[in-house]
């Protein structure tokens, strides 16, 4: 399960994995706790607060446009380059939450190979 964080197309961008991890829910949250440097999406109903709209297909990947979250993130995780960063996530399964922990995000760096 990753998400990458691409700051040049201003998109979030989740795996079928984190989908199908949560039951391939309509609505997700994203959620943002800056203390503790973590990212979190999860199930929600359509009156939650920033709530987003999944497709109903199922796709490979998930393009979220999301450019104040993203400069958010980058100012708290103060990243010197606008390169994108890839979470792998971790199942909570007791809040049905995808956690990604952001201080272990690494950098996609143009021409190399992963």
């Amino acid at each position: 399960m990753t998400i990458t964080f691409n700051w040049n197309d201003s998109m979030i961008e989740v795996d079928n994995a984190v989908c199908k991890t949560l039951g391939k829910p309509k609505y997700v949250q994203m959620m943002l706790n800056e203390e503790k440097k973590l990212f979190g999406i999860k199930p929600c109903e359509i009156d939650c607060e920033q709530v987003l709209v999944m497709p109903d297909t199922e796709v490979q990947l998930v393009e979220i446009p999301a450019k104040g979250l993203l400069k958010d993130i980058w100012t708290l995780m103060e990243w010197e380059t606008t390169n994108p960063r890839v979470c792998i996530g971790m199942h909570l399964n007791t809040h049905q939450v995808v956690v990604f922990d952001l201080s272990e995000a690494y950098e996609i760096i143009p021409g190399t190979v992963i």
